[in-house]
């Protein structure tokens, strides 16, 4: 004897769950991807300087770019000024958050820092090259302390791709991107299923009987005691 259907299906829930953890985690690399490309390919149009002063010879110059749910800190040595840049601000303590900040020290030659994910931030990445002997176009798996950002090649410009996950803002992300489409197939199916006890059908064909009759005469699905339909 077949059995009423249930609102909450565990089916459902587990194909929404993977599309989630896909969608959170796949997005990282996609937006990414699209930021940059649209960076190199328009200039810096979301482009903030800073200028700090961390010590009386060494003024640093910060970059800050958000584009797309792509967030990317960047600092270097103080030179010539770019005439499409615009102008520094000078700030008196370091604007970037701790993830965005150099682990080495001294400070670095070179350093960048991303943090991608949307809605909310779900994966950081950084590398660093000291500032010895080795000249700025060392590799960056040679750097200290490691490389968290996998680089590809794109001959004129890299595309760089963070993989340390920033776990409050993945789990968030996958809860978001499994309401998403749960949310409203429950809701419609718990909408359907109410419509069909108000009308006294059968829930897997829909025929109408009398409520007298618990079981259906076409399917054999039975009707829940309490919940008879109309004659």
């Amino acid at each position: 004897m077949k059995r009423r259907p249930r609102v909450f299906s565990a089916k459902i829930a587990l194909a929404c769950l993977v599309l989630a953890v896909v969608l959170a985690v796949g997005s990282v690399p996609v937006l990414a991807w699209r930021a940059q490309v649209f960076i190199h390919q328009h200039g810096y149009q979301t482009i903030e300087l800073f200028r700090l002063d961390r010590s009386p010879h060494s003024p640093v110059v910060l970059a800050r770019q958000d584009v797309l749910g792509y967030v990317r800190w960047a600092h270097s040595p103080p030179g010539p000024p770019i005439a499409q840049l615009p102008p520094e601000t000078d700030v008196l303590v370091d604007p970037r958050p701790a993830w965005a900040q150099p682990r080495a020290r001294p400070w670095p030659e070179g350093h960048e820092a991303l943090s991608v994910g949307l809605p909310f931030p779900s994966a950081l990445g950084w590398y660093e090259i000291p500032s010895d002997s080795r000249p700025l176009w060392a590799p960056v798996w040679k750097s200290s302390p490691p490389s968290r950002m996998l680089h590809i090649d794109r001959h004129l410009y890299w595309i760089s791709l963070p993989f340390v996950p920033r776990w409050p803002g993945l789990l968030a992300n996958t809860l978001i991107f499994f309401l998403i489409p749960f949310a409203p197939w429950t809701l419609l199916r718990w909408r359907r299923l109410s419509r069909i006890e108000r009308l006294g059908l059968c829930y897997r064909c829909q025929y109408q009987f009398p409520r007298e009759i618990m079981t259906c005469p076409e399917c054999g699905t039975s009707r829940p005691s309490g919940r008879k339909g109309t004659p």
